[in-house]
């Protein structure tokens, strides 16, 4: 976490723009809706990330985080298959664990 007093940060550090810190609020928005069950109010503020930050910083956490509100909504086999597209397009993310647990409820291939 970057501190929030410029005058703390070294003049060689890059800055972290508003964008990016809003951008983060609106993840942590989600993964803290997600913690308190609330996985309407998580579908909500990834909607308002993916609308306004697509292909963000915070894109793949967002899709993780979809993938999970997904699996907690009772809609398993559509968030395994999800967490498996993802996996394939992506196997070294630093999601790639929970991504698998979550694709592991996958329904088998007939």
């Amino acid at each position: 976490m970057w501190p929030s007093c410029s005058r703390c940060l070294p003049a060689r550090w890059p800055r972290p723009s508003a964008s990016l810190a809003d951008e983060q609020r609106t993840i942590e928005a989600a993964r803290a809706a997600l913690a308190h069950g609330d996985v309407a109010g998580a579908r909500r503020a990834l909607d308002a990330h993916d609308a306004t930050y697509p292909g963000g910083a915070f894109a793949a956490e967002a899709e993780l985080l979809r993938i999970d509100a997904l699996a907690r909504s009772g809609e398993r086999p559509r968030a395994a298959r999800e967490a498996q597209a993802a996996l394939a397009r992506s196997p070294s993310s630093p999601y790639a664990a929970r991504l698998r647990a979550l694709a592991a409820d996958a329904p088998p291939a007939p």
